[in-house]
């Protein structure tokens, strides 16, 4: 058997269209969850995920490796570290090449990721429930296999990927 032949076997034989929309009702059921308990703290998915990348990177990034890391382009990013900035999350200093600049949490940041970790664990513990701990290890050890196999794909260029 071929690839897609075991592949098939496993999802019952799902297609791929259904496959990508039971995705994308996860991704929106997420994100429109992780949108409602952000809501409080005053920020969205995506200043909660370069607060989250920040926590892990205690000397900093430059503002071009957060873009990278996140997957969107520098300018979103510098927009998003202003609004950042200005709430006191970050801080924002010059690197040693002076065109460069370095980000980092504030202690106020650092506080807000454990509060805000606490807050997102509990409003996404009810869409977990009956999932066992093994098939999410499993289906979050697929997604960063699928992350990392698609920075091999340049956007835009899909086509020479796509077989004949």
């Amino acid at each position: 058997m071929g690839f897609f032949s075991d592949i098939a076997l496993v999802v019952k034989n799902h297609t791929t269209y259904e496959i990508g929309l039971i995705q994308a009702r996860g991704y929106r059921t997420l994100k429109h969850l992780s949108a409602a308990a952000l809501r409080d703290e005053g920020i969205t998915t995506i200043e909660w995920a370069i607060l989250g990348i920040l926590s892990h990177h205690k000397k900093g990034l430059r503002a071009s490796e957060l873009a990278k890391e996140l997957g969107v382009q520098p300018p979103l990013v510098s927009r998003l570290l202003i609004k950042a900035e200005k709430n006191k999350w970050i801080s924002v200093t010059e690197g040693e090449d002076r065109r460069e600049r370095v980000v980092k949490l504030t202690e106020k940041g650092e506080d807000g990721v454990v509060r805000i970790e606490k807050i997102m664990r509990v409003a996404t513990r009810p869409l977990l429930k009956g999932v066992r701990p093994r098939d999410l290890l499993g289906y979050l050890r697929t997604l960063s296999i699928i992350s990392e196999n698609g920075r091999d794909i340049p956007q835009g260029n899909l086509e020479d990927y796509i077989p004949d």
